[in-house]
């Protein structure tokens, strides 16, 4: 009987497929005909390296061949095809120790309660790159490992129980390499346990190649993306960090920029009065929000193709950075360049991914964001109902889930007609006055004072349209300054309702 069935995909292999698989085949202290190996390849792989391969199989071992080129479609069809009890998921860049399975088994056999678990990973390393990868790699790995609650999947050496693995979905190819992080997801809200246990290692080969690192952090990045967008409706979307590249992705539209632009044309107005006297005047002038005008105004002349360019250009030269202290055997000023350069990858990667989304929706226009469902009320909580620009991720003050704003910020409300009463509610973190001070608009127009009404933890805005128009409410105000915070904090949110009045 199949008790383990080893799926390996042959992408990337980095020159260790033989040896892997030897591993695996010949070096292993468990009887040979209690597991199977499961060989997934790309279509196109050599045909002489593979017949190499095949000569090392036994007879209940398959090879599967599939018209993909990444590790994660070749892991989730062969999964699928696996006899054995237990599935362990590793890669073809990694060498199993000879007793991997023997303490595989055994570790199931204490830990009943476990769906699986992840075992260790030993880096091996032949350059000075690979090195600083292996050892922030394992500094992840290790954090997660042994104090995350949940994130335990590592798909270089992952065992877990057949049943438990198809229940929860397995492996989504369409993540990317971020599908390791939302298999662990789901796994833990179906209360499936999954430990962690050193016993069962395998040495894992590091490329020390940038130009594979910048490839897999750009996939990462696009999975990343791709669960967000989706996360709303995600069972385990609210498990995640928000990405605030995706929160506020509403930025890189030009004319979003340009509602923002016409909202400080007209706010300048507003602001500065009429008839003030001279001193007054320039008084009130210098107090204006000038530097966010023009990060709005930039943002409008500056297009999502430029921006591309701007953060590819970044990429490169960090990559030059790395490469430079590497020549010169600099290891602890490579590891800083390098950390930055894969942090600017990720960044590319969401920018690259927000890009595409707006080819195929054909950059929807300011006016045509609407909420997606009917709703009447917008609550900071993990996702939106509603297009917003300007809002940072939840925080939680005294039990109040809340918001902080931009000193400027937008958000689409459904399409209106009739009379109104908008409601802004605050969370108690700032001055009354700092609220009372805001300026508030609808549609780049503003409102007029008579029809705000500023309560102690809440504004009500009263509104009357003749049409179903769409409304944009949006305010501006003056920047809060908090300790050991450098974002541009304008009034906390905790919620924003509309009801009908008569």
């Amino acid at each position: 009987m199949v008790e383990f069935s080893i799926i390996i995909p042959l992408e990337f292999h980095r020159g260790l497929a033989e040896r892997c698989i030897k591993a695996w085949v010949k070096d292993q202290s468990y009887p040979r005909e209690r597991f199977e190996i499961l060989l997934a390849v790309p279509e196109t792989h050599d045909s002489t390296e593979l017949r190499v391969l095949e000569g090392l199989l036994a007879a209940h071992d398959s090879i599967i061949r599939l018209p993909w080129h990444h590790d994660m479609p070749l892991m989730a069809q062969a999964a699928r095809q696996a006899a054995g009890e237990v599935l362990v998921f590793t890669e073809s860049h990694c060498l199993p120790e000879p007793d991997f399975l023997e303490q595989s088994a055994a570790v199931l056999a204490e830990h009943a309660d476990w769906a699986g678990f992840s075992g260790r990973s030993i880096p091996l390393t032949h350059n000075l790159l690979s090195e600083i990868e292996a050892e922030m790699y394992d500094e992840h790995i290790s954090r997660n490992m042994q104090h995350h609650p949940w994130l335990k999947v590592l798909d270089q050496c992952f065992i877990i129980r057949r049943e438990a693995y198809m229940a929860s979905g397995g492996f989504e190819p369409e993540y990317g390499h971020f599908a390791e992080w939302v298999l662990a997801a789901r796994l833990h809200r179906q209360c499936l346990k999954i430990g962690f246990d050193s016993r069962a290692a395998i040495h894992h080969y590091y490329s020390g190649d940038l130009d594979e690192l910048k490839t897999f952090t750009a996939d990462f990045a696009a999975g990343q993306m791709r669960f967000e967008r989706s996360a709303g409706t995600d069972p385990c979307g609210d498990l995640f960090e928000e990405v605030p590249e995706w929160t506020n992705r509403h930025i890189g539209n030009p004319k979003v920029a340009a509602r923002f632009t016409r909202l400080f044309a007209s706010d300048l107005l507003q602001f500065i009065g009429v008839g003030e006297r001279h001193h007054r005047l320039l008084l009130r002038i210098a107090h204006w929000p000038w530097q966010l005008a023009w990060t709005w105004l930039g943002r409008q002349c500056i297009s999502r193709t430029a921006k591309q360019v701007l953060l590819r250009l970044n990429v490169q030269r960090l990559s030059m950075c790395v490469s430079w202290h590497l020549s010169r055997g600099d290891k602890v000023h490579a590891r800083t360049a390098f950390l930055r350069l894969i942090s600017a990858c990720g960044r590319l990667g969401w920018w690259q991914f927000l890009a595409s989304e707006y080819r195929e929706h054909d950059v929807r226009a300011a006016e045509q964001l609407s909420p997606q469902v009917h709703c009447s009320e917008l609550l900071p909580g993990r996702f939106e109902t509603l297009p917003s620009c300007g809002l940072h991720d939840v925080e939680q003050w005294n039990g109040i889930r809340f918001r902080w704003s931009e000193p400027a910020a937008m958000i689409w409300l459904p399409s209106l007609a009739g009379n109104w009463k908008m409601t802004i509610e605050w969370a108690g973190v700032q001055s009354v006055a700092q609220q009372h001070a805001a300026r508030f608009y609808v549609n780049e127009r503003a409102i007029p004072s008579k029809s705000i009404v500023h309560c102690e933890n809440h504004t009500d805005i009263e509104y009357s349209c003749s049409g179903r128009e769409n409304v944009r409410l949006a305010w501006i105000c003056e920047r809060v300054a908090a300790n050991n915070d450098d974002r541009r904090l304008g009034l906390p949110v905790s919620r924003v309702s509309w009801t009908k009045t008569v």
